[in-house]
Parts: structure tokens; sequence; C-alpha cells
């Protein structure tokens, strides 16, 4: 099983009647750092310097799910690369 933390596209409004989409994200880890970073998905503008976060432990996917949540407020689904699917954890 190889999980990654992914959000699909939505829509925020920035309070003066305007609304932004914000494209499919995923987290991805710095290669010469020990920071996690939220960029585009499939393909990251980063990609020189970041690599997709990749799991085979479901608790460990819960546990950057939360730090994630309360680092910015969004919640990311845990998506299992293997089967093409989001996980109902």
């Amino acid at each position: 099983m190889t999980l990654i933390l992914m959000i699909e596209p939505y829509s925020v409004s920035n309070g003066n009647g305007k609304d932004f989409e914000v494209e499919r994200r995923a987290v991805y880890k710095h290669k010469d750092y020990d920071r996690f970073y939220r960029s585009g998905y499939p393909e990251s503008e980063w990609d020189e310097y970041m690599d997709l976060y990749k799991m085979s432990d479901i608790n460990e996917a819960k546990e950057l799910q939360h730090d994630m949540y309360e680092y910015c407020g969004e919640v990311f689904g845990i998506y299992d690369l293997d089967k093409g699917e989001y996980l109902d954890v």
C-alpha cells in the first residue's frame, strides 16, 4: 500500500465577493530539510526541491493528516496510489 495525503480542488471566497479555485494539492517533503509543504498534484512547481511524500503505514498517514490540519486548517484525504482511491478512515 502506497499512501499520500491529497486534497481535491475547492473554491474559497476572499470576503469581497470574489471566489478563487484552489488546485488539487498533495503533501511534499523537502529533499534537504525535515519540512512538509503543500503543492499542486500531480505536478508540483517545486519538483527540484521536494518529493511527493509517500507512506505505507496508515497510522503515519493519520498523524500527518492531523498535523496538516493543525498547521493550515485543511483536511487532506488519505489516498491509496496503488488502488487509485481515497481511504474511508
